[in-house]
């Protein structure tokens, strides 16, 4: 939006790049900011373990895409051993860690508001704000539809951000007021509610023939789910579609995958271009793929989900578009077939003015503004 800009506002984003929902969600805020508000916006993102204590980042960072890869049970049994504030409380003293790191950040940027996409540094920044008598605005959004992990639950931050009713209730048992409390949905890259004319075009563009049924695999940002086996279930059959997967950062899945006649992705930009191709999307529960899937009103089979933070997304995504839970490789084909025959085409999508991240975005300029009124 042009005219006259008022005074440039700096955002801290916290995010860590375990899995990609945290930073994605973050550049979804900005991007919508950035057409709704009058105001300069300053973003800065912070990958707050890796800016103040590398080695703790990689043991994390390895942890998380081993655990998600190779044995989400035992992220799953992690999660739950900790899902207790209690147990959660016992843990804090390991961020003295990265304490003096991130104050010393914090003291030099000294932005207008605080905004936390990860659940693992909301306490620490509490206390640091505390520490210092800062007053600043702090901001927890919340990446997770509906199983919440007690490291999101900060009773001193000043708002949540939650994409569900079964999210706010939970930080109401956990005594949140709730006038901290804001459910205003799931925000992804407002590009995916753009309108797009020229389907054609995009497939041409990426190598999609005109008038086929075309079946999109994701794993999120770390390739995650039971791809593999689906994949050479459905070319044994010789449906006459086109398969795209789309790899992430699953390099060894993208090896195991290569030479079959399927077009291989890895990390993309364009994967609002790709949802807007299929005509069917089959992955992992997590929470991008199912809002990605929504915000285009496409069919979705969930083959896996993690144990822990989305034990409730298959239930969620249920509820609001076409979806299924399938795990056996020959069951997940019998789905598609079934949608193949049917070959619908008028697919709804979530009209942009609807659009979760633009509510996101009015509210923190609100933030902003009253920020900037009060002080």
């Amino acid at each position: 939006m042009e005219g006259n800009k008022q005074k440039a506002n700096r955002i801290l984003f916290l995010v860590s790049d375990t899995g990609g929902a945290h930073r994605n969600c973050a550049n979804a805020i900005i991007s919508s900011l950035n057409e709704i508000s009058d105001r300069d916006i300053t973003p800065i993102i912070m990958d707050f373990f890796r800016e103040t204590n590398k080695r703790l980042d990689k043991k994390i960072k390895d942890f998380y895409s081993k655990s998600i890869r190779k044995s989400s049970i035992a992220h799953g049994i992690l999660f739950h051993m900790t899902n207790n504030k209690y147990v959660w409380s016992s843990i804090q003293p390991i961020y003295n860690l990265i304490y003096k790191s991130l104050k010393e950040k914090i003291m030099m940027l000294m932005p207008d508001i605080i905004i936390s996409t990860h659940p693992l540094v909301n306490h620490i920044t509490c206390k640091i704000l505390r520490d210092l008598n800062l007053k600043i605005p702090f901001m927890i959004v919340i990446v997770d539809h509906v199983t919440l992990h007690q490291s999101w639950i900060e009773p001193y931050a000043d708002y949540f951000i939650v994409a569900s009713e079964e999210a706010r209730r939970r930080l109401l048992r956990e005594n949140i007021e709730d006038s901290k409390i804001k459910n205003l949905g799931y925000m992804i890259n407002p590009v995916f509610y753009e309108h797009i004319s020229d389907i054609i075009t995009i497939k041409k563009e990426l190598g999609i023939r005109e008038n086929s049924f075309t079946v999109l695999f994701t794993g999120g940002g770390d390739g995650g789910g039971r791809i593999y086996p689906i994949v050479k279930q459905i070319l044994k059959e010789n449906l006459d579609c086109e398969i795209i997967v789309i790899c992430g950062r699953n390099n060894a899945l993208n090896k195991r995958l290569s030479g079959f006649p399927i077009k291989l992705m890895g990390y993309t930009d364009r994967m609002h271009d790709f949802v807007s191709i299929a005509d069917l999307i089959v992955g992992k529960a997590g929470s991008a793929t199912i809002e990605e899937a929504i915000s285009n009103g496409k069919p979705l089979i969930l083959t896996s989900y993690v144990y822990g933070q989305e034990e409730g997304n298959i239930e969620y995504a249920k509820k609001r578009t076409i979806a299924y839970y399938e795990t056996n490789p020959k069951k997940v084909v019998m789905l598609i077939k079934k949608h193949f025959l049917s070959r619908k085409r008028d697919f709804k999508k979530v009209p942009k003015e609807d659009a979760p991240v633009y509510k996101i975005a009015s509210f923190i300029n609100g933030v902003l503004e009253s920020h900037n009124t009060k002080f």
